[in-house]
């Protein structure tokens, strides 16, 4: 059943890929091969004892008002947290 559940699943991601872009070749415009550089985690959890955190998921980043402010769900020894 399991096996099934996922093979659906990928035919209907297969689907909905092909049917915005009709094809799945690389972007016009670009050549190979591509490199890029990068550096340690930049958000990562930090743990005390009023929050104990282990993980961080999904942060999303914006700037408002001249400052950066991170957004993210954290888990941790009690449960899941913003």
């Amino acid at each position: 059943m399991k096996k099934n559940i996922l093979s659906q699943n990928l035919a209907l991601a297969g689907v909905c890929l092909l049917g915005f872009g009709g094809t799945l070749s690389a972007a016009e415009g670009l050549s190979g091969p591509l490199s890029w550089t990068t550096s340690g985690p930049l958000v990562h959890p930090t743990a005390n004892e009023a929050h104990p955190i282990v993980a961080v998921k999904d942060p999303s980043v914006v700037f408002h008002e001249g400052r950066w402010h991170i957004f993210a769900t954290t888990a941790g020894s009690k449960g899941w947290g913003m």
